[in-house]
């Protein structure tokens, strides 16, 4: 083993006296109230095991936390193969979900990505091509697709009757869609947080302004079922295959072309597709493309 040296690490640099003012953080706890843990093992990046001694402050930490002190001393005493569960990633309607609770938006992606090109085939259009096809033609009946951003829940004062005006986005924009009352009440229990829906509209310009007004609203999913042409599989290793199978099943016999592809061992790309076609939707790509060991999986 090699001579030890000592290392201090800090993982989280304590702030000057102004710094934490001027962010409005409060100065950290003397170094001589932390307590000290010893020899806790920890294992470095390179794969090496080392001891350390961590020193963590016995006070709550503050609005921005708290520095902590690790004192590694050794340079390792043996090497592992750092090995990570293989954990079944998020379906991507579930992450962007998750995103949005966390974060009021969506940070990787928007919900309607995972519809690729079947919106496109069943003629929804981006809101971002409405005001110039409105300013081209003033009014018009439009199908939109979106997912809710919030609602504005009124009530008439003429007739005590309930409508709103409600939020959606797309990947290109945001924009707002008046509900009166016989529409809100068909279709409110619908228009839910991270349910991407397909909503028939009418659309004027009026002063300058894009006025919308929701018709009739359909969960897309259920709006493009079938519209995919295929799906197009990329596998790591062939462990997925029964799983793939039995999404396959349950999703039925429909148009969708099914080509699953891997790299030989030669380094070669073999591609095969199934001789049955299935229906291929969002929920079934997001959910091959989930397994462990799937690369990829995408519309064709």
């Amino acid at each position: 083993m090699k001579t030890p040296q000592i290392f201090v690490l800090l993982l989280l640099l304590s702030l000057s006296s102004s710094g934490f003012a001027q962010s409005g953080c409060v100065d950290p706890p003397a170094p001589d109230s932390y307590v000290a843990h010893k020899d806790i093992e920890f294992v470095l990046s390179d794969g090496y095991r080392t001891l350390a001694d961590v020193r963590i402050p016995k006070a709550p930490p503050g609005p921005c936390g708290w520095p902590v002190l690790v004192l590694i001393h050794g340079s390792g005493f043996g090497k592992d193969q750092i090995r990570l569960p293989d954990e079944r990633d998020w379906v991507p309607m579930e992450k962007l979900t998750e995103e949005f609770s966390a974060i009021g938006f969506y940070l990787s992606a928007h919900p309607l990505d995972t519809f690729g090109k079947s919106i496109q085939r069943i003629g929804i259009a981006p809101i971002k091509e409405l005001p110039a096809r409105m300013r081209a033609s003033n009014k018009g009946t439009i199908r939109l697709a979106g997912t809710l951003i919030n609602a504005r829940e009124m009530i008439s004062k003429k007739n005590g009757s309930k409508f709103a005006f409600v939020m959606f986005s797309d990947p290109t924009g945001s924009f707002e869609v008046a509900f009166w009352a016989e529409a809100w009440a068909a279709y409110k229990e619908i228009i839910t947080a991270g349910r991407p829906v397909l909503l028939n509209v009418s659309a004027e310009m009026r002063d300058g302004q894009l006025r919308i007004q929701g018709q009739r609203v359909e969960d897309l999913e259920k709006a493009v079922a079938g519209a995919a042409e295929g799906i197009r599989i990329r596998l790591n290793r062939p462990d997925p295959v029964d799983e793939i199978r039995q999404l396959l099943e349950q999703a039925g016999k429909g148009r969708g072309l099914v080509a699953l592809s891997s790299v030989c061992d030669d380094g070669r790309m073999a591609e095969i597709e199934l001789e049955e076609n299935y229906k291929v939707g969002p929920s079934l790509i997001g959910a091959i493309g989930a397994i462990p060991g799937v690369e990829f999986a995408e519309e064709i």
